[in-house]
């Protein structure tokens, strides 16, 4: 009897572990407008095709969950998700989770609906981008405010409303977001960050992580989306 619950003991470790090194769960952001999302099971989208190549190399079942950006990575810290995409490289990242390394690039430019010559003439610009982006990373003036939203479409509306003079945006939303064949929108370029995904602190070390990191650099473009 002793023997054959040891048995049943190491067999119910064994499965937990491997179950914990196959199977994550997966934030993903909302509101991208398509470019990428989740609904009943699938991710679809542009971006999409990238990600489920990480995770068919990485050989891991995966459970998606949509959440605005800055609860994602509120999850992420507390490692209520295994990983959260897709996130561009920074700094304040990086004191949060573990970038997986660079999938693609990403262009990210600033926008108004007021030329740039004007606005370089005004103080205390007002800015625009939801909350957790990387939009501080490109805001350099020290007079300027930044207000912080939950959607990207909600950035759009800022500027629309006269709320606010620029939104810091990735470049692939600006028509999706502000139409361009039916309003004057001018943009000048922020910067460009690598993109994949960042992965909860608690997988670093494991199986998990290094599956995810060599599935990125397989998985890798060479190009901006």
């Amino acid at each position: 009897m002793f023997l054959k619950s040891w048995f049943l003991v190491l067999l119910a470790t064994f499965t937990t572990s491997a179950f914990s090194d196959t199977s994550i769960r997966v934030g993903v952001g909302s509101g991208m407008l398509d470019v990428i999302s989740y609904s009943n099971g699938v991710l679809s989208g542009p971006m999409a095709p990238l990600y489920k190549c990480v995770f068919d190399y990485a050989d891991l079942e995966v459970n998606y969950i949509e959440l605005p950006l800055k609860r994602g990575l509120q999850y992420l810290e507390v490692d209520e998700i295994s990983a959260l995409l897709p996130l561009a490289k920074s700094p304040t990242r990086d004191r949060i989770g573990l970038f997986a390394g660079e999938l693609f690039v990403t262009d990210y430019v600033f926008v108004s609906l007021d030329p740039f010559p004007v606005l370089e003439k005004k103080e205390g610009l007002k800015y625009v981008a939801p909350r957790g982006s990387v939009a501080p990373e490109f805001i350099h003036g020290q007079d300027a405010e930044i207000y912080e939203v939950t959607e990207w479409s909600q950035a759009a509306s800022m500027l629309r409303y006269d709320r606010a003079d620029v939104a810091v945006l990735p470049e692939l939303l600006v028509s999706k977001l502000l139409g361009l064949d039916t309003v004057d929108v001018y943009q000048r370029s922020a910067g460009t960050l690598p993109v994949s995904l960042y992965l909860a602190r608690n997988t670093e070390d494991t199986s998990v992580s290094s599956k995810l990191i060599a599935a990125v650099q397989d998985c890798n473009v060479q190009y901006s989306i």
